[in-house]
């Protein structure tokens, strides 16, 4: 299965429980009502909460004994472990389970404001006792999708490459704009920056094409003329070995048909006659 089916599932599946939940919301008031946050606070896999805050039910906890449940609710949407130990007294004492996400909670929000994140702070931050147990925290934020981030060791430090979202509260819906925007605009320069890059290469492939045509052209010229120099050089050669054929039958070079080895032209030299002549004139 695919990571992208496997968080399609996960997604679906957290939509499918958060509808339950609110269903629920509906007919709850006190006690139930407090339960029922109670147990959204504590499911591992509900970090959304801006939902249930919305039910009307939820809302007409503010002002009655169950309002610390409500403000715990609020916490986890959009506050942070650091806010909790700074006001307790404010919300319901926290389970383990559930001081275990919010501190989570509190991570992604972190990760979503810095790009690196140092183990000692994050550590002294979330009360965590050492790096082996924020390790553990962090892999399994990212394993829930929650967080994208590589462990660096060797500088103890949390190179973050993106954070889920959180809810956000209706007074910062201005600085989400703000944001969205500036995503906006970067992704407009990003846009521009990748047509330029592809008309760029586009006009190299098509100058490639023609400078390689034009190479192409040279070398079939070259090899025609090579082909008619060959030639040539085959045909001085059959004329040049002609030539000699016909001066090997005829005589020596230079010769006409009727010189000979007397060199008397008109008919060749008796060699008995040429001694007789010699010795006559030497008496």
């Amino acid at each position: 299965v695919s990571t992208q089916s496997t968080w399609e599932y996960k997604r679906m599946k957290v939509g499918s429980k958060m509808e339950q939940y609110l269903i629920l919301a509906k007919s709850s008031k006190g006690k139930s009502a407090e339960a029922l946050i109670s147990q959204v606070l504590s499911d591992s896999e509900i970090w959304i909460f801006g939902d249930l805050l919305d039910m009307e039910s939820i809302k007409s906890l503010a002002g009655t004994p169950s309002e610390p449940h409500l403000k715990a609710l609020q916490l986890f949407a959009y506050g942070t472990y650091m806010d909790y130990k700074a006001n307790k007294k404010d919300f319901i004492e926290l389970t383990p389970p559930q001081l275990k996400k919010l501190k989570k909670l509190s991570l992604i929000d972190q990760a979503s404001k810095e790009k690196t994140l140092g183990y000692g702070k994050l550590m002294e931050q979330l009360d965590l006792p050492d790096v082996r147990e924020l390790e553990d925290m962090v892999i399994t934020c990212i394993y829930n999708n929650l967080l994208g981030c590589r462990l660096d060791n060797k500088q103890q430090q949390l190179i973050v490459e993106y954070a889920a979202s959180r809810d956000f509260k209706l007074e910062d819906a201005p600085k989400v704009i703000e944001k969205l925007h500036k995503w906006y605009e970067h992704v407009e320069a990003v846009e521009k920056y990748l047509e330029k890059s592809l008309k760029g290469i586009t006009s190299n492939i098509e100058m490639s094409a023609r400078q390689k045509a034009k190479v192409q052209e040279a070398s079939d010229s070259i090899h025609a003329e090579a082909v008619v120099d060959v030639e040539a050089a085959k045909k001085q050669r059959a004329q040049m070995h002609s030539a000699m054929q016909g001066m090997q039958f005829g005589g020596g070079f230079g010769m006409g048909p009727t010189m000979g080895h007397g060199f008397q032209s008109g008919r060749k030299i008796d060699l008995n006659e040429s001694s007789t002549h010699s010795n006559m004139l030497c008496q």
